[in-house]
């Protein structure tokens, strides 16, 4: 699919038309009037009120009034989120198993179980927290279009196109 894409940019590029520029990502995602959604789409070029548009490898041309919605989904933080919530769990769950464990019974084998249960208890449930917040800290960026005129539309899909 990749090797599609490439061949249709370097076919657009060789065509003479040197003045399209290729957003940087396919995360954006369509609505249009009729509430249907096309995912994985890159912007393309605006051209008077078409906007060319990259999905599955193929440049399509829409009317930009169809439009009412433009959503670029931004990347997700969930796993880097999770691996360092692990990690501070578990070093916090160590510390904290083996001093509950040693209140209890000052024994070695005490302290070695209840830093190992509070290690994994504390490694899943930081996990977890850390990847919500990941989650949470992805930053989609909405364009609601349904409330212009054709050619509002047009201006605000350039600026976005500008601005990439």
């Amino acid at each position: 699919m990749l090797k599609i894409q490439k061949l249709t940019l370097l076919l657009i590029l060789l065509s003479g038309n040197s003045n399209i520029s290729i957003a940087r990502t396919s995360n954006w995602q369509l609505t249009f009037l009729t509430k249907d959604t096309v995912c994985d789409v890159a912007l393309v070029e605006l051209r008077n009120d078409s906007l060319a548009i990259l999905h599955n490898g193929t440049i399509q041309w829409i009317w930009v009034d169809s439009l009412t919605k433009l959503r670029h989904v931004g990347q997700s933080t969930f796993e880097s989120g999770a691996r360092i919530g692990s990690i501070g769990g578990a070093i916090i769950g160590f510390f904290v198993g083996a001093i509950i464990a040693n209140k209890s019974d000052p024994s070695a084998i005490s302290r070695f179980y209840g830093a190992t249960y509070g290690t994994v208890a504390m490694a899943t449930l930081g996990g977890l927290i850390g990847g919500a917040m990941g989650e949470i800290e992805r930053n989609d960026r909405t364009y609601q279009l349904s409330n212009m005129n054709c050619s509002e539309k047009s201006k605000h899909i350039q600026m976005i196109l500008n601005s990439q």
